[in-house]
């Protein structure tokens, strides 16, 4: 199932089952009119793999029961362009697992941009992994061997979830249970608390950035306030002006001197 979510504020959303709703591939070197155009040599194809692109009409088809290692990018991003190549390594090393799915989401493409919506995306690239409805972010290094060591970790095995009991522990299990029981109304109540808490979290945490950004602010005005002072006290302007006129003073003399010396020879 896709989901949407109860967008908190900037970085933080709740995700929710919702709605289903795709991007062209991007920034793989050989492209399919390349391959039927004959332009390259057959053999070449079998090393080259597809980009594997989620879009609003395939994702829950090719989410479903699978864990999930996504990238969320735009082609003109930098930072995107400089993890193509090891990300398109990762996807071609999981190509065809049973149980983890490395994709990518192209925001700016029209069957892409409402994925990215719906996760919330604030810039390029995002990486997020784990159950495809509840998806958490990735904080690590973009380099191959990093991330194909995390995918290992993470995705290479079935993750627990509702639709997925069989992977739970005994814990998970109850929990899940206790949640399945609880009507609509009560489960929209939690999601409802924990929005407010998030925002609250997230209203406290711009509060001290806020104050921050005003302690930063005074000492950059603090700063700037004592140089002043110093160059007033010594005159510096004027000694600027002194030493920059004798200076030029002193090129003009050895102009003179030097052409005194063509003028004898």
């Amino acid at each position: 199932q896709r989901k949407t979510k109860t967008k908190c504020n900037n970085n933080a959303s709740l995700r929710f089952p919702l709605l289903p709703e795709d991007p062209p591939m991007v920034g793989r070197p050989v492209s399919a009119q390349c391959r039927s155009s004959g332009l390259l040599p057959s053999f070449f194809f079998f090393f080259v793999a597809e980009a594997v692109t989620l879009t609003v009409d395939n994702y829950d088809v090719m989410t479903h029961d699978k864990a999930v290692f996504l990238k969320f990018y735009a082609p003109w991003c930098g930072h995107c362009r400089a993890m193509a190549d090891d990300w398109a390594k990762l996807e071609e090393e999981w190509e065809g697992h049973p149980v983890g799915l490395v994709g990518e989401i192209d925001c700016t493409s029209d069957d892409g941009q409402p994925l990215c919506e719906d996760f919330d995306v604030q810039g390029f690239p995002t990486l997020v992994y784990g159950d495809p409805m509840s998806a958490e972010p990735y904080e690590g290094e973009r380099d191959y061997e990093s991330l194909s060591a995390f995918a290992k970790e993470h995705i290479s095995k079935p993750i627990c979830s509702v639709i997925r009991l069989e992977a739970c522990d005994e814990e998970q299990s109850k929990i899940i249970q206790e949640l399945l029981n609880k009507p609509n109304e009560e489960l929209e109540t939690i999601a409802q608390t924990v929005a407010e808490k998030v925002q609250a979290e997230e209203e406290a945490f711009d509060q001290v950035v806020a104050k921050i950004q005003e302690q930063y602010d005074a000492a950059v005005q603090n700063f700037n306030n004592q140089l002043e002072t110093i160059k007033t006290e010594f005159h510096y302007k004027y000694v600027e002006q002194i030493m920059t006129m004798r200076i030029v003073e002193a090129g003009q003399d050895d102009d003179d001197d030097s052409d005194g010396v063509e003028d004898e020879l």
